[in-house]
This record gives structure tokens, C-alpha cells and sequence, in this order.
């Protein structure tokens, strides 16, 4: 009987220290609420004025996407096959530069002059080459006409046709290494090389000045034809399953809120394979006209949208690995 009053006397002393101690510490159980239990069952969490200002939460209003299609920003590229590369043959003088950058040119107009040492040499050997060949070929005629007469003999006729094929060859040799140096461009006799534009269009960068010395295979300027030009575009991809080849994109210059301010017309002309891991956006290429006033200019931001149903979803999503807090406000 004793030892049950002892026993109970010192439970009731260490729930009554517990408690103190629970108070001096500041520590409490409280049954959690229907809401609280409802928050942490569905995974949101609630935060407070101050904590979204600790945190630099940040909201802002979702935007809906464009009926029928989809509007992102893109930039006006010039194609690779629309740029060449105006080269020195030989190494040389630049004595005379026809066009300033920006001009525009055609097809076959001369635009730099160089005079090279090296071209008159190149010239030089194509010439004694072709009167090598234009000698063996008169003494071989007129090797054969003794023959039919009986005045020398069958090999002698043989050495000249020999000499004659070799040195046929032989021009034949210089004048194609003398082609293949100059190309299109044209030599005077005193070594100076004119060299003409290769396509039409405006000359985008100008590399060299007048008197300036050049080496073989310097660039000179930079040609570009601006009549098409290359969009791309940036497409979530979700957004980018339904894209094909040949799909229609109107573009909007800057300033044209709308497509009925005056779109351009363009087409899809390939799409990347590979996602870019860090905006997970597919690269879609389409191709453009030039306007007539000629306003487009390649790295200019436009606004392009593609003419697909499947394009924009109905609503906003976000997928992630593992399922992402949700912040109610």
C-alpha cells in the first residue's frame, strides 16, 4: 500500500517538473487544426507577408497565348549561302578599291585592282608554254609534209609528234594553274589583276584600304545578297511536338503589334534534332523575302508567329521531377 502511494506520488513529481521544464524551454504540443491538417495533406504551404519578402517571392499575372497559334520573339539571320568571300588570288598591292561598304553591286562588276609579281610570273610561263606548243605543232606539219615526200625519215616524224604532245600538255598545265590562281579575275600584261564580283548584292564588310599589301588567300570584302533571309526561332518544347516542314510563320517587324498592321509571310525550313539543355527550346529555322523597301537587316529582333492549332497550349504547365511547393497568396 505504501509503495503504491510512493509510486504514484513520484509520477505525479516528474509530470509536474516535465511541464515546468516545457515552460522554461518554450516548447508546446498543440493538436494541429482541420485547416493546418488539410494544407499539409495536399502539400501547399502558407506563407506570410514577411516571409514572401524574406524569400524574394515574386508573382506576376500569366499571359494567355495568341488564338490559333503561337507568338514567340525571333532574329533575322542571313544565310550562309547568301555571303561570299572576296579573296586575294596572289599576293599583292591593292592599287584601286571600285565600292565602299554598304554599296550595292552586281554580278561580273570589278570592285578591287591588285598589282603581284607573282601573277606576271604565273602569266609569264602560260605565254612561253603556248609558244612552245604553237612551235612543235609548225615543225611537226612541217615534218609530215617531208615525209610524204620521202625526205626524212619515219623517225624523225616520230620525235616531232612526241614533242609536239609534250608540249601541248605542257600549255595546257600553265594555262590551267594560271585559271585555277586567278579564277575569274582578269590580268594585264603588266601584272595587274582586276577582280570582279562573284554574285550580286551589297557589300557587308570592307577589309582592306588602297596601297595596302595583301597576301595570298586575304580576304578583301565580304559580299551578302539580302533578298531572303533566315528566322529563328526559339519554341518551348512543349510547343514544338507539332511543327512540321513547310508550315506557315508570320513575321512581325518591330513596331506591328498585330498581324493585321502587316505580317510578312514566311515557311519552316528545318528543324533542330537536338534540344538545348538550358532553355529547353528547339531552334526552328524559317525563311524569308525581303520587303521591297528593303527594311529587313540581319540580327534584328521580330516578333514570328506560327500558324498552328497545336501550338499554344489552353493553359500554362510546369513538370518537373518531383512535385514543386506551391505558394497561395
Amino acid at each position: 500500500m505504501l509503495r503504491g502511494k510512493l509510486a504514484r506520488g513520484v509520477l505525479g513529481l516528474s509530470v509536474t517538473l516535465g511541464w515546468w521544464g516545457c515552460l522554461a524551454a518554450g516548447v508546446f504540443w498543440v493538436p494541429p487544426s482541420a485547416e493546418a491538417a488539410e494544407v499539409a495533406a495536399s502539400g501547399l504551404v502558407t506563407l506570410d507577408a514577411r516571409q514572401v519578402a524574406s524569400l524574394g517571392v515574386a508573382s506576376a499575372p500569366l499571359s494567355q497565348a495568341a488564338p490559333g497559334g503561337l507568338t514567340v520573339p525571333a532574329q533575322l539571320r542571313l544565310p550562309a549561302q547568301q555571303q561570299q568571300v572576296l579573296a586575294a588570288p596572289v599576293a599583292g598591292l591593292v592599287t584601286a578599291i571600285q565600292v565602299d561598304h554598304g554599296a550595292q553591286v552586281r554580278q561580273g562588276q570589278w570592285l578591287v585592282r591588285l598589282r603581284s609579281t607573282q601573277a606576271q610570273v604565273l602569266r609569264r610561263d602560260a605565254q612561253q608554254a603556248s609558244s612552245q606548243h604553237a612551235l612543235a605543232e609548225r615543225s611537226l606539219q612541217r615534218d609530215e609534209q617531208l615525209m610524204a615526200e620521202g625526205l626524212i625519215a619515219q623517225s624523225r616524224l616520230d620525235q616531232s609528234r612526241t614533242q609536239a604532245r609534250v608540249a601541248r600538255l605542257a600549255a595546257q598545265q600553265q594555262q590551267q594553274a594560271l585559271g585555277q590562281t586567278l579564277g575569274s579575275a582578269q590580268i594585264s600584261p603588266n601584272g595587274e589583276i582586276t577582280l570582279v564580283a562573284p554574285m550580286g548584292g551589297q557589300v557587308a564588310e570592307l577589309m582592306v584600304s588602297v596601297g595596302q599589301r595583301v597576301e595570298e588567300a586575304a580576304p578583301l570584302l565580304k559580299l551578302a545578297n539580302l533578298q531572303e533571309l533566315t528566322v529563328e526561332l526559339q519554341v518551348p518544347v512543349q510547343q514544338a511536338q507539332g511543327l512540321q516542314l513547310g508550315q506557315a510563320v508570320q513575321v512581325l517587324p518591330a513596331g506591328m503589334s498585330s498581324p493585321d498592321a502587316g505580317s510578312l509571310p514566311a515557311t519552316v525550313v528545318s528543324i533542330a534534332p537536338l534540344l538545348d539543355e538550358r532553355t529547353q527550346s528547339v531552334t526552328v529555322r524559317a525563311r524569308l523575302r525581303q520587303t521591297a523597301s528593303g527594311s529587313l537587316r540581319p540580327g534584328q529582333w521580330v516578333q514570328a508567329r506560327l500558324q498552328s492549332a497545336a501550338a499554344a497550349p489552353s493553359r500554362p504547365s510546369c513538370r518537373s521531377s518531383r512535385p514543386a511547393p506551391a505558394w497561395p497568396r
